[in-house]
């Protein structure tokens, strides 16, 4: 009968011999640190196509940071430029003001962990580099995740930010963290309003390589 089948002793071939569970666990420790890396924000619905740059993700394991390849900067569009943004003090700027500079703009929520990881490693850039023709821009938008007017106000005066925090157009928010929708994102763009790198999630390794980034926006 067919039940009979499921009597019988065990296989001596197990399905899970011990370097299929080695195997198995450093799979989960590698998906484990991708996924810590960065957060998904879920109020993000666009058409919108992203913006074709040099893109960088976080790397997982401990690397020394690497100058940006010598890639090509990619224009924005028009209308990302353009678009309007307002300071937690209710300033309004657009990105195309920031030409003649070197710009980083940080994509960033309070509710995300690898957001408030690399936010030190900004303020300390900032600091460094006043004078020397570069701005940092924090940018976040409001969700139904915590992200309110009152959490971002304490946030930034917790972590004590010294560079300017905006309230992101929905579009320009949109675009810029198209196609993965994940945070953080960092852009790093040369004087004349191109993208010359995006840095994806975090990593220890992210601060020195925005750096680098920055050194070659500055030298072009």
């Amino acid at each position: 009968m067919a039940f009979a089948q499921q009597a019988r002793p065990p296989q001596t071939n197990k399905v899970w011999t011990s370097s299929r569970i080695a195997l198995a666990a450093i799979v989960f420790v590698l998906l484990a640190m991708a996924l810590s890396s960065s957060c998904n924000p879920t109020d993000v619905t666009s058409t919108n196509t992203s913006v074709p740059t040099n893109t960088t993700t976080a790397p997982a394991k401990s690397t020394p940071p690497v100058a940006p390849a010598k890639a090509a900067p990619v224009a924005l569009p028009a209308e990302i430029k353009e678009a309007t943004n307002t300071t937690l003090d209710g300033k309004t700027f657009k990105l195309k003001d920031y030409e003649g500079k070197v710009l980083v703009l940080n994509l960033w929520a309070t509710w995300c962990g690898p957001c408030r990881k690399e936010i030190p490693e900004f303020i300390a850039m900032h600091r460094d580099y006043q004078g020397r023709g570069v701005e940092f821009v924090g940018l976040t938008i409001e969700d139904d995740r915590g992200n309110t007017p009152e959490a971002v106000k304490e946030f930034t005066e917790q972590f004590k930010i010294n560079y300017p925090v905006a309230w992101a157009d929905q579009n320009l928010w949109a675009t810029l963290l198209s196609p993965n929708y994940g945070i953080p994102q960092t852009y790093v763009l040369t004087k004349d309003g191109r993208v010359l790198k995006k840095f994806v999630g975090y990593s220890p390794q992210v601060g020195g390589m925005v750096r680098a980034a920055v050194e070659q926006a500055l030298s072009d």
